[in-house]
């Protein structure tokens, strides 16, 4: 069977960004896809087997699903050297593109959907890095949205490094609630580039994200950048200790870094 794909929209079908919605077989649409021999991962390995989507769902996963017995204009791919997978989530992206520490020229450009369609990511959090100055929380919403309409599910994350966060509402609680893709906040602590402030700060942001999740049934999360200073997550520890705020709320990155010794730092 030889048959024309047109890279269409999925419909978010966990694992099938990149096969078409409605596929073009002999210059009609067709809206059934059987997908043929492909290695399945569902995360647990079930070997080889047949999977059949319509309607933008998957329907079944056998180990053998024959095409004779379903709708004359379904698509049949032979995926026998493949592997199938569940969509892969990522939950820290830079939409609107990093860089520009070291000017206006080092500034890496915006997220392209093939980049992360081409790594299988079905999934993503956007939000923004060290520069929230030439890139801002409303373009990173535009940006957000425009991977939802592209096929994939896109969330972000309001804030920037910075305390007092940058919001679009006018404060994190109520960004939250009342947009829709916006899971928590970020944050920098521990880092040169960041705010300074203490535990009383952070745990009333704390507070802030879990009531405004509470009440937008939302994550609430609270990414917090670490950078190399010795204090590394020492106010998180004390929030936790000191101010009765769940832990799970954050989600520390660059933790692998090394702090600097007593002399030079790395």
């Amino acid at each position: 069977m030889h048959t024309s794909y047109t890279p269409i929209r999925t419909g978010k079908i966990p694992g099938t960004v990149g096969f078409p919605q409605k596929p073009i077989e002999g210059g009609r649409e067709t809206f059934m896809i059987l997908i043929k021999n492909a290695d399945i991962f569902s995360p647990m390995a079930l070997g080889k087997k047949d999977v059949l989507i319509g309607g933008n769902v998957i329907l079944a996963i056998e180990k053998t699903i024959h095409s004779d017995r379903l709708p004359h204009d379904t698509t049949v791919m032979n995926a026998s050297e493949k592997i199938m997978v569940p969509g892969f989530i990522d939950g820290h992206q830079h939409f609107t593109g990093g860089g520009g520490e070291g000017g206006f020229h080092t500034r890496t450009p915006e997220m392209q959907l093939s980049m992360n369609i081409a790594n299988g990511v079905t999934t993503a959090v956007g939000l923004l890095g060290t520069d929230a100055l030439t890139r801002t929380v409303e373009s990173l919403y535009a940006k957000t949205q425009a991977f939802n309409a592209e096929g994939i599910t896109a969330y972000m994350l309001t804030g920037s490094y910075w305390l007092p966060s940058p919001t679009i509402c006018g404060s994190v609680g109520r960004d939250i609630v009342y947009i829709g893709p916006v899971i928590g906040v970020k944050l920098a602590m521990a880092d040169q580039r960041g705010p300074s402030f203490d535990s009383a700060d952070l745990a009333t942001l704390a507070s802030d994200v879990r009531v405004s999740a509470l009440i937008s049934n939302k994550p609430g999360i609270i990414t917090v950048h670490t950078g190399v200073n010795p204090d590394g997550l020492d106010l998180i520890f004390e929030v936790v200790k000191n101010h009765a705020i769940r832990p799970d709320i954050f989600v520390p990155t660059h933790i692998n870094r090394k702090n600097p010794g007593p002399g030079p730092g790395p």
